[in-house]
């Protein structure tokens, strides 16, 4: 995420959906909107913070 937005690649208020094995927080600068389990999967709903 710190590259993407580094790089201009991630608008202000966008949001990102971000899929992992373990539940992640949110980190500095974005904003955890939901996260929910499917299976072993956790999906996480984020928005980059202006």
């Amino acid at each position: 995420l710190a590259a993407a937005r580094a790089g201009g690649w991630l608008a202000d208020s966008a949001l990102i959906i971000w899929e992992e094995s373990s539940p992640q927080h949110a980190p500095d600068g974005y904003e955890l909107h939901d996260q929910r389990k499917y299976g072993d999967t956790w999906i996480s709903i984020l928005e980059v913070l202006d």
